[in-house]
């Protein structure tokens, strides 16, 4: 494969291709992050790299200054862009983001990608050692410049304050209200059932334990883990997302750990985890439009329902279209998105075009493959269900019988506002939503007050204590410690480009005391 890139540089230098943008501007931005770095430090920012800085930013500018040629060069070299001929020759393909650049620019790049996903580590260290014996040493240039891609373009303290004031808005308009509706609702707790408050916990564990289900059908049958291995990786990353705000993203990457940990290869964890969330998403938006279906005909008069009802059927429209654009006619719709995205601030077209490729794929794997549509659709409603389910048993331990009409509306309606990454788990916005919908749908408000908080004691608190006790038990036990150590030594570049450690988080673009390699190119490359 380096042997064929070497030749295809060969090849192409000069460009037969003219008029195309320059490297430099091209990866301009993934090479700044240091930049980005300097002007707004972040508070987790490593000690090592807040002392280095400076030497980093100057390698960084080296690295910039480096990224000069007449080669056309491909600048997205990947697995799914190599191809091999049953003849052992290799195609390049995917040329879209083809620019003028060095001749061992693609090289250098495919390098970095190959040591993120890791594989093939002795060819990889040998490749770079060849390259780096010469002028000017660019997989060290490359690695210390990628390394502090971060992407932070509000100011830390106006993040800060923002976040201080949308959490008091959420405290003042949503929280307290349905707290002062608990006390006004106390006597209600001394006719509160216990055998449904036992069966609203135990319905809420089921769609847990459904949840575990959907994503270990979406493995390989050959690698997947046990179910309580699943369940108890899946708890871990529950409880992570219930602490932090927009903590999916954190539990993503903490799930994707503990799995790859557990023996699943990281392309399976990948497509396992942009099924599961597409498939729940489907399903929850199909909770809610049957919601507003079986609501339609004793609601069709009330103006607010008329407006949520078609605000929510405009959105389910855009989203089917989005469905199909990506799936039937993706190189038109991205090349669109691509010709806005150039005239709008902040927005990467390159970026924004793999992750419409990545979920277009996705999406068609899913549509194209009957057995795994059924059992992503058939656990997800589980998960969906049960969850609905176990609401209408606290609501019904205080006495109250809800109707399916509310139950299912204010459920789909909290259920899609929680995924917006404003709060940790949609705190304050679910109770708030769903006490509202419940009482315009007839629910006397003590009893929606207190359905709705003992809900969330076992839907959203639960989990918390759950989810680390669970991730301490695979800790001390199947994936304990030494086994969550890097298995090549040196810890690897991020998706996000920064070094990442194991075993504790970092911030990204940190250079941390686990990132050997990073150290090393700033050392030796004065």
């Amino acid at each position: 494969m380096l042997t064929a890139l070497g030749d295809l540089a060969v090849a192409l230098t000069p460009s037969p291709v003219r008029g195309l943008r320059a490297a430099r501007d091209r990866l301009n931005d993934n090479f700044s992050g240091w930049d980005r770095i300097a002007l707004d430090p972040p508070a987790d920012l490593d000690p090592w790299a807040g002392r280095h800085l400076d030497r980093l930013l100057a390698l960084a500018a080296r690295a910039r200054s480096a990224l000069t040629g007449d080669t056309l060069v491909h600048t997205d070299l990947r697995a799914d862009n190599l191809l091999l001929t049953p003849e052992g020759r290799v195609m390049v393909v995917d040329w879209p983001h083809a620019c003028l650049g060095p001749a061992w620019l693609d090289t250098v790049l495919l390098l970095i990608n190959v040591r993120l996903f890791g594989g093939h580590d002795a060819a990889v260290g040998r490749a770079c050692g060849r390259l780096n014996s010469h002028p000017p040493a660019p997989v060290r240039l490359a690695a210390v410049a990628t390394s502090g891609v971060i992407r932070r373009w509000i100011p830390q303290w106006a993040r800060r304050t923002g976040l201080v004031l949308f959490t008091a808005l959420i405290v003042e308009y949503f929280v307290l209200p349905q707290l002062a509706g608990a006390r006004a609702a106390a006597h209600l707790l001394a006719r509160v059932t216990p055998g449904f408050l036992v069966a609203g916990l135990a319905v809420e564990l089921a769609s847990l334990v459904s949840y575990s289900a959907l994503t270990r059908s979406l493995m390989p049958p050959g690698s997947r883990p046990s179910l309580w291995t699943v369940l108890r990786i899946d708890l871990a990353g529950l409880g992570v997302s219930h602490v932090v705000p927009g903590g999916g993203a954190t539990a993503t990457a903490l799930r994707y750990r503990l799995f790859t940990v557990a023996g699943m290869a990281r392309t399976d964890v990948i497509t396992a985890t942009a099924i599961q969330g597409v498939g729940t998403a489907v399903v929850l938006a199909g909770v809610f439009t049957a919601g507003l279906v079986v609501a339609f005909p004793s609601t069709r008069h009330n103006p607010f329902f008329l407006v949520a009802a078609t605000a929510a059927a405009v959105l389910l429209a855009v989203g089917a279209g989005a469905a199909v654009l990506l799936t039937r006619h993706q190189e038109q719709m991205i090349r669109r998105i691509r010709v806005a995205a150039v005239r709008l601030p902040r927005l990467n077209p390159d970026r924004i075009e793999r992750v419409l490729k990545n979920l277009g794929g996705r999406l068609d794997a899913l549509i194209q493959d009957p057995r795994l549509l059924r059992s992503t659709l058939t656990w997800a409603s589980a998960n969906w269900l049960f969850d609905a389910a176990s609401l209408w048993v606290f609501i019904r331990a205080f006495g109250h019988t809800e109707g399916l009409q509310g139950l299912l509306v204010g459920y789909g309606l909290a259920g899609i506002l929680a995924l917006l990454p404003l709060t940790p788990g949609g705190l304050g916005i679910v109770e708030g939503t769903l006490v509202s919908v419940l009482v315009g749908f007839g629910t006397p408000h003590p009893n929606a007050v207190l359905g709705v908080i003992t809900w969330r004691l076992a839907e959203f608190w639960l989990p918390i204590p759950l989810g680390a006790a669970t991730y301490l038990s695979l800790r001390t036990g199947i994936l304990r410690p030494d086994r969550l150590l890097p298995r090549s030594g040196p810890a690897r570049i991020g998706a996000a480009g920064s070094a990442r450690g194991v075993g504790r988080p970092r911030g990204a673009g940190s250079a941390s005391e686990e990132a050997p390699e990073v150290k090393e190119a700033v050392l030796e490359s004065e």
